[in-house]
């Protein structure tokens, strides 16, 4: 993940908020991995609780430090089933997270989640990647990295017909280079206009869907969208 520049995606993260006239103090990230967005967020003195549903990638996070800055709250948790009894400024899902929600029941019940999980006038920032992204940048996708402790062999397929996103992984260790560990990751890739239907049934409102790091549009013609989608409640006080 050594590519990922988190700082600037946490720049990117805090501007749409901006540009949306929210004031963040608060956020859960529904996704976190091994909690290095986490730790840029809490550098910038915001509360920043993490969850995720693997329990090693949190041993990860924990085990992370930065000196001086107020050390995220971590909690192991499947976003469909968030325990949550507090109310964030925001809750974001980063990564392609969301393209790993296979059935759009899952999606249901996560954005039911979220929901819950947000004071009133709250935002969820998610990103998905796109169809152009599978079948212009990923579909036969070959990349191998090594360094001192470790190697991978890392491949990509797309399939049209069931517009799933198949990532291989062989990995050794330098430890033990005899045994190679395998992983497969399986993402959907939903059309843009699908995923609007999908929050359309939930019980958000988009207030934004972004391309590219950009405040520009999010088309199909993009490679990474990001959805913004917020809270809202009614002059008298009842959610819509």
């Amino acid at each position: 993940m050594s590519h990922v520049n988190y700082t600037r995606w946490a720049k990117y993260i805090l501007s749409i908020a901006e540009r949306h006239g929210r004031k963040i103090g608060t956020v859960l990230d529904v996704s976190c991995g091994t909690g290095t967005f986490c730790l840029k967020l809490a550098k910038r003195n915001i509360r920043i609780t993490g969850s995720d549903f693997s329990r090693f990638m949190l041993r990860k996070a924990i085990g992370k430090k930065s000196a001086g800055t107020r050390m995220p709250f971590y909690v192991l948790a499947d976003v469909k089933h968030l325990p949550f009894k507090c109310r964030y400024d925001m809750v974001v899902s980063l990564y392609d997270s969301f393209n790993y929600l296979l059935d759009k029941s899952d999606w249901k019940l996560s954005f039911q989640q979220i929901y819950s999980s947000l004071r009133d006038g709250g935002l969820f920032i998610f990103d998905v990647s796109t169809f152009y992204n599978s079948v212009y940048v990923f579909r036969n996708y070959v990349q191998k990295e090594a360094n001192e402790q470790a190697a991978y062999y890392r491949k990509s397929s797309f399939d049209k017909g069931t517009m799933i996103q198949k990532t291989r992984f062989e990995i050794t260790f330098a430890t033990n280079p005899k045994m190679v560990y395998r992983e497969t990751h399986r993402q959907r890739i939903r059309m843009l206009d699908e995923i609007d239907r999908l929050v359309l049934d939930s019980p958000f409102h988009i207030i934004g869907r972004y391309r590219d790091f950009t405040f520009e549009p999010g088309t199909e013609a993009s490679e990474r969208v990001h959805f913004v989608l917020q809270k809202r409640v009614q002059a008298d006080g009842r959610i819509e």
